[in-house]
């Protein structure tokens, strides 16, 4: 994640919108995509879950994460 880039607190999120762009993201839980060409940027994401992002396989295409930052919390801490 670039220095300077201000996280905003957020639970668990869904994004169903095709061509959605989630920017600047600190989320507690899962982040769960059933959309197209959907782009996570400046993300962090910490969870205790085995799928922390859930993108389905039903012909669903694009994802990109950019510059984020993803962890499992019972394995370890993420930076600042």
């Amino acid at each position: 994640m670039p220095p300077g880039v201000r996280l905003v607190p957020s639970g668990s999120i869904t994004v169903d919108e095709d061509g959605a762009v989630v920017e600047g993201l600190d989320v507690d839980g899962t982040i769960t995509v059933p959309a197209d060409d959907v782009t996570f940027r400046n993300v962090r994401l910490r969870t205790d879950d085995s799928y922390p992002i859930r993108y389905f396989d039903e012909d669903n295409v694009g994802l990109v994460v950019e510059d984020s930052r993803t962890a499992h919390l019972l394995r370890r801490n993420i930076p600042d």
